[in-house]
């Protein structure tokens, strides 16, 4: 029950505030994950994003802004296993993506 609660906040977060990151033609990779995520968009020319990771009480761990091209490996070993949110800014477009850390 506690999974299934947290997994119904995750996605009316998502669906309240953003598009998932697969609407922008975003891929991250792999879920779940140990170490790290592979951030991954095509054809893209530098973009300046922001990206941040909350957990799911909507406390920020990570927030960086940078200039993406192609692809990025964000660390996430520091998380201790759960579920997390990540959340990329591009331009005007704001999604959301659900992670899980094992």
């Amino acid at each position: 029950l506690d999974t299934f609660c947290q997994t119904v906040m995750v996605d009316s977060i998502a669906n309240s505030y953003g598009e998932s990151l697969e609407a922008f033609g975003w891929k991250l990779s792999p879920n779940p994950t140990s170490a790290s995520i592979l951030l991954e968009k095509e054809e893209t020319p530098p973009l300046p994003v922001e990206l941040k990771i909350f957990d799911l009480s909507g406390k920020i761990l990570l927030e960086k802004n940078f200039l993406f091209n192609t692809k990025t490996e964000i660390p996430v070993q520091y998380l201790s296993p759960g579920l997390y949110i990540l959340q990329i800014k591009e331009e005007q477009k704001l999604g959301y993506w659900k992670f899980l850390k094992e």
